[in-house]
């Protein structure tokens, strides 16, 4: 049965099967059953699915899962050996089982307890007894068997139709009737009612009787077009037009099983349970199988061709002809000539008197209209076997097999000419400009005027095997491969259609163009329609055993009218193009399972999830069984979605959404593109995580501002502590500057200087006097102009250095010579560094290193270059060391104050910039270990183009 939901019900003796076009979902005592063998199935007005199982058990499916009854132990003890015969739920929701024991019937009222549980013993015996409808008067219809021994309850004689009220009174009697042993009863939607019988099929108080001796019944059902279908046992079904008993020749299929129940489903397709072989399928009740079954000789059929509007003939592998149509089936053998089967190949016709040409091992021709008496083709006594024909511009038939492309006489009976092929003919097709075209198992050649030319070694798409080609009324070429799908040529434009681009199957073995140039392509995969209105476009719709066809191995295919028919290997089945696949049945959509995370969820209706649930996976299915591989799903999830998107998955996956509300919404459309009435949703709600609530913004904030105001509580402070430590360091530093000119410009340094000019003076040596004096001025001055700055170009230091060594030269009688050396990377007008400090290093070297030398003339170098950051300044001198100038300062009572200041000051520098100025000291020892100098490494941190300082 099919539910208002659309899903298709089984009942098995393994439990209970659910179909929905992909997959079976199966019920078992795992699920819920406490029996497996499950034997019918109702819906109630609130969709509920009720099961009568073997054991007289009830049950119904709800909300996915099996429930039992409690009025079960009751029913169970009640029936003892006996069955549940039918089951029906009114529209008070109560239960109503036929039975097939003496008890006759019984009722289960809500809430389905024990107590709820009513039964109705008729004053009959009642072997078997049906429930086949409830009745707004409120009448039960039964059966019973009057027979009083129980032994041939199953097999009766003799048997009366029943109606019971619901307190169980017998009212009256329909008919008595040879019942079958367990009889089915319908209800047509005409009022009369179709009943079984041990030898036929009965309409109760009219004379309609269908008979079939030997043949049990098993079920009936009326589809919607009132048609009447009949499972029988052992014998398949009959289905009878607009449930007409009369009819002569009903249509016949699935012979030889035994159908147990018919069910037609929303979209017309019908669904057969058989007790051999399971579930059949079929699309549209307008399939047509012509079959051994059902009067052929053969169930392999070669070739077919049509003979008026309503009928085809069809050409067997066993030799045998046949003419099929709705209602007839005549079949005709021929006197045979050749030993053994003479396999019918293809038919050729479209001659004025109706005749047909058979390519066979042995060809021939008949005519329908003269008892299809068979003329065989001959040339003196030689039989021979075309099997493929066309006709020319002329009107002249030619044939072609595995020797010879020849011209024949039909009428006569002769070959008038015969050319050798260079490979065997498989097809043939002549154009207008009278050039025969031929379909060989190595590809494609012409043949005019006596020549044959191969046109595969320039051409790879003619390299491969052409089993047919037909010519199309807008002059485009279509060519059935066998490996490379169709070739299609229109003038000389080329295009080749496999399974790349739609075809079922790369091996084609017949076309047929219809009067629409519609093409159908026969291929070992089923039949293809190709429509291709713009070159290079072309639309392929593929038909299978899927949708009804007797097997995929299609040999022919051709159109009468709306009607195809196909030559399988199965028997020809024939079908309205336009009606059998149409499909104008809205298809229902259902979301079946959330994954949330990758773990699957029971479905509500809806979800509120945590901000990290947020990799959800949505499976849903849309209910179609005509053709259901053509499904597709438009889908949009509100809330990140701007526009429809869609799929033929089954399942959308959403990864990393971010925290919002979202409605999750999909339309199922069938392969007519109808789409579901009503969309499946899905609604949710992915919460911001913490710290995105406004709670935790709000507390955030406040510890925010707090922080902010005790940040810059705590900075003020650091800066107020900073300045006043500042200004604590440039108050000192000035002392030091102040400290370090009172160290250079000490009086002893001034005096000696002075006294220096004087000698140049008593001397009488005025210009020597002018010069040194001239020094001594610019000395002072430059000295008193740098303490004004806290940073002075490197070139005014230097300068202010050679005017002190030079004096101090003076002083010492050029006691020593000297020299200051710049790097040349050195630009010595951008660097600044602080005044005064390399002075009190020199004045060291020349004090207390090279004014004590006896032995040796003094000589003090000075090389400025650039390390890092910092200028790295060498005073180096030969004198007598540090060591032994100790002990000369402490014999003269001298202390020298000049480089404490300096190193106080480069700290300070550093503290101020966080620089790393250094001194380093290295005393300088000669071979033999004793002292030969002293060299100071100064590291003096530096400023660059500051326009405040000179």
């Amino acid at each position: 049965m099919q539910d208002s939901k659309g899903y298709m019900w089984f009942c098995t003796d393994a439990g209970i099967s659910r179909y929905d076009g992909y997959s079976f979902h199966n019920f078992s005592t795992r699920e819920g059953l406490k029996d497996n063998t499950v034997f019918g199935s109702f819906e109630d007005r609130k969709g509920k699915i009720w099961f009568r199982t073997m054991s007289g058990k009830l049950y119904y499916f709800e909300r996915d899962s099996i429930h039992g009854i409690e009025a079960n132990q009751r029913i169970a003890e009640n029936l003892q050996s006996g069955l549940v015969s039918s089951l029906y739920v009114d529209s008070a929701d109560s239960v109503w089982c036929g039975e097939i024991v003496d008890k006759g019937f019984l009722k289960i009222a809500p809430p389905y307890k024990s107590s709820d549980v009513t039964f109705f013993t008729p004053l009959v015996q009642a072997p078997c007894a049906f429930i086949v409808e409830i009745e707004k008067s409120g009448f039960i219809w039964g059966t019973l068997h009057e027979s009083g021994d129980r032994n041939t309850a199953y097999e009766p004689q003799g048997g009366i139709l029943v109606k019971f009220s619901k307190q169980g009174i017998r009212l009256g009697n329909f008919e008595s009737i040879s019942l079958a042993p367990s009889p089915a009863i319908l209800k047509l939607r005409s009022g009369n009612y179709i009943v079984t019988g041990t030898k036929g099929i009965s309409t109760i108080g009219k004379p309609e009787k269908y008979f079939l001796p030997g043949v049990r019944f098993n079920c009936l059902y009326e589809d919607r077009s009132s048609d009447l279908w009949v499972g029988t046992g052992k014998d398949g079904v009959y289905c009878f037009e607009k449930g007409d008993l009369k009819s002569r020749r009903p249509r016949h299929y699935l012979k030889g099983l035994s159908v147990s129940s018919i069910t037609e489903d929303s979209e017309g397709g019908f669904w057969l349970t058989t007790l051999e072989n399971g579930v059949f399928y079929m699309a549209s009740s307008g399939f047509l199988y012509y079959n051994k079954e059902n009067g052929l000789s053969d169930n392999k059929i070669l070739t077919i061709i049509k003979k008026d509007s309503a009928s085809i003939m069809a050409g067997m592998a066993n030799g045998d002809i046949c003419l099929l149509s709705k209602d007839t089936l005549v079949l005709s053998k021929g006197k045979k000539i050749w030993p053994g089967e003479n396999p019918i190949y293809r038919f050729f016709g479209g001659f004025s008197d109706g005749k047909i040409i058979a390519g066979a091992y042995c060809s021939f021709w008949f005519s329908p209209e003269k008892d299809y008496m068979r003329e065989y083709l001959s040339e003196g006594k030689l039989i021979n076997a075309y099997k493929c024909f066309t006709r020319d511009a002329s009107g002249d038939i030619w044939g072609g097999n595995h020797l010879l492309l020849s011209k024949l006489d039909v009428t006569n009976k002769q070959v008038l000419e015969s050319y050798p092929s260079k490979s065997r003919i498989l097809s043939l097709c002549c154009d207008a400009n009278n050039t025969i075209w031929a379909g060989c198992v190595n590809g494609l050649w012409s043949f005019k005027n006596g020549k044959f030319k191969y046109y595969g070694a320039d051409n790879p798409f003619f390299e491969n095997r052409i089993d047919d080609i037909k010519l199309s009324a807008d002059s485009t070429w279509w060519f059935a491969t066998k490996g490379s799908g169709l070739i299609v040529k229109r003038k000389n434009k080329f295009l080749k259609i496999d399974q790349s681009n739609g075809l079922s199957s790369n091996i084609c073995r017949s076309i047929f163009i219809d009067q629409d140039g519609t093409v159908w392509v026969g291929t070992n995969n089923g039949i293809d329609r190709i429509i291709m209105k713009t070159w290079g476009s072309p639309v392929v719709e593929v038909y299978s055993s899927d949708d009804g066809l007797l097997s995929n191995e299609i040999n022919e295919v051709i159109k009468t009218g709306n009607q195809i028919w196909a030559a399988t290997n199965m028997g020809v089945v024939e079908f309205d193009a336009k009606t059998a696949f149409s499909n104008k049945t809205a298809p229902p959509i259902y979301i079946t399972s959330i994954e949330i995370n990758s773990v699957q969820k029971a479905l509500q209706d809806s979800f509120h999830l945590k901000y990290f649930e947020n990799y959800l996976k949505i499976n849903f299915t849309g209910i179609s069984y005509k053709r259901n591989s053509k499904m597709k799903y438009q889908f949009m999830l509100e809330g990140i979605d701007s526009k429809w998107n869609y799929t033929t998955n089954n399942n959308i996956q959403y990864t990393t959404l971010p925290p919002g509300a979202y409605t999750f919404l999909v339309y199922a459309m069938n392969n007519d593109g109808v789409k579901s009435r009503k969309p499946g949703t899905f609604y949710f709600v992915i919460a911001k995580p913490f710290w995105k609530e406004w709670w935790f913004i709000g507390m955030l904030m406040i510890t925010i501002i707090g922080a902010v105001i005790g940040g810059m509580t705590y900075r003020f402070g650091v800066l107020r502590k900073r300045a006043s430590d500042k200004s604590e360091v440039n108050r000192k530093m000035a002392d030091l500057k102040l400290m370090a000119l009172r160290a250079q410009m000490n009086p002893h340094f001034i005096f000696n200087a002075i006294n220096s000019i004087q000698l140049f003076i008593l001397k009488n040596d005025s210009e020597s006097a002018h010069k040194h004096l001239s020094r001594f001025s610019r000395l002072i001055r430059n000295v008193l102009e740098n303490s004004k700055h806290e940073y002075i170009s490197l070139g005014v230091e230097i300068e202010t250095l050679e005017h002190y060594i030079e004096l101090e030269r003076l002083r010492f009688s050029s006691k020593f010579s000297y020299k200051i050396t710049v790097d040349e990377k050195i630009d010595v007008n951008t660097i600044l560094i602080s005044p005064l400090l390399i002075q009190p290093y020199v004045e060291n070297a020349i004090w207390h290193g090279l004014m004590h030398l006896k032995d040796r003339p003094g000589k003090l170098r000075i090389k400025l270059e650039l390390q890092d950051a910092l200028l790295k300044c060498i005073v180096d001198d030969n004198g007598i060391g540090r060591a032994n100038s100790a002990g000369f300062r402490k014999g003269e009572g001298h202390k020298s104050t000049g480089l404490s200041l300096n190193k106080e000051r480069v700290d300070i520098i550093n503290t101020l910039h966080q620089s790393t100025g250094s001194v380093k000291f290295i005393d300088k020892k000669d071979e033999n270990g004793q002292p030969c100098g002293t060299q100071v490494e100064i590291f003096i941190p530096m400023n660059i183009n500051y326009s405040d300082y000179i």
